[in-house]
């Protein structure tokens, strides 16, 4: 798809949001922002968003602090006016960090690899979230929004969607890795917004679906995807029977922004759909509008259910899903090239 194709595409996307988002304006007046892992798929739909915003006049600066900033702006220099835009080239497992005074913050950066390592694991999502929180409180910062993960949950198998209050945990001895790095991250956020008195809140997200979503790695969703695009056969490595459930990236981003400037101190919030969908029924969404058919292997499932209740968001902010899954998956495809059917 040509660029300029690609930028109507996502400002169809964005434009409805970005005039919702517009509410948040005066909360954002005059601050000065940080977003780290801006070039994640989280970091860039919030970039996008913000920027979108300050297109419509909001006044804010927005500073960017990534390993490759660059990315950042080859991924989004033919869409947006990207020169009000700092980008800070910085690598937060090599210490040690410095950081001037934000007035608000958004720490996205942490994603990682099947197969990493432990050491590698706590550097990024541990000892980096807590040089972040302390190095911000201690300048002066006064909200602070940590990107975390429904994985802080363990395999809860709740048919009913896991919420916010559930006291269930990732097995300390079971090899989760990820979800008990992302608790202990949660922890060292809270801690460092008392200890510098920055009000601090958690948003744990789900799966996913939309624009910059990767086609290959980790996310069954691109996987599929990217199989459909290709023409192949769209493969199922598990059983296909377990839940999942896909929010749409412009409601995340949305969501996401909400949550920095009026989410309740101290407090986690669920961030994805609760609209549940089995990963097999996903795969034969995906392959009818391909025109190509599903493959289930029935090896073993990475985890059982995994989508969130998302009642609190709902009851203290008002957010709710606004973009169909089935019109996300669409949207997707054709964005990275491919056609529906």
């Amino acid at each position: 798809m040509k660029s300029s194709a690609r930028g109507d595409l996502l400002r169809s996307w964005l434009d409805p949001l970005a005039d919702l988002a517009m509410d948040l304006a005066d909360d954002l007046k005059g601050s000065r922002i940080l977003l780290t892992g801006g070039t994640g798929f989280v970091g860039t739909w919030i970039t996008s968003l913000l920027m979108a915003m300050k297109d419509r006049g909001a006044a804010f600066d927005l500073a960017i602090l990534s390993r490759k900033p660059n990315v950042l702006r080859a991924r989004l220099g033919a869409f947006f006016d990207l020169s009000s835009l700092e980008l800070i080239p910085s690598d937060l497992t090599a210490p040690p960090l410095e950081l001037p005074r934000f007035d608000m913050a958004i720490h996205a950066a942490g994603e990682i690899s099947p197969g990493v390592t432990w050491p590698m694991v706590e550097k990024s999502l541990v000892s980096a979230t807590g040089s972040v929180a302390d190095e911000l409180g201690k300048n002066g910062c006064r909200r602070f929004l940590f990107i975390s993960s429904g994985a802080v949950y363990g395999d809860s198998g709740n048919p009913g969607g896991v919420a916010e209050n559930c006291c269930l945990a990732p097995d300390p001895c079971g090899g989760d890795i990820y979800g008990n790095a992302k608790r202990w991250a949660e922890t060292l956020s809270l801690m460092y917004g008392r200890k510098w008195g920055m009000e601090v809140t958690i948003a744990r997200c789900f799966a996913f679906s939309g624009f910059f979503l990767p086609l290959n790695g980790r996310f069954a969703l691109g996987n599929f995807i990217s199989d459909g695009i290709k023409k192949d056969p769209v493969v199922v490595r598990g059983t296909g029977t377990p839940l999942r459930s896909y929010l749409d990236g412009s409601d995340m981003a949305l969501w996401l922004l909400t949550l920095l400037v009026r989410g309740k101190d101290g407090r986690p919030y669920n961030v994805g759909s609760p609209y549940p969908i089995s990963i097999g029924d996903t795969a034969a969404m995906v392959a009818d509008m391909s025109g190509t058919r599903v493959e289930i292997l029935n090896g073993q499932d990475g985890r059982g259910d995994y989508y969130p209740a998302t009642d609190r968001i709902e009851e203290d902010l008002g957010l709710n899903p606004t973009v169909d899954l089935v019109e996300s998956i669409e949207r997707t495809i054709v964005w990275n090239g491919g056609d529906v059917l």
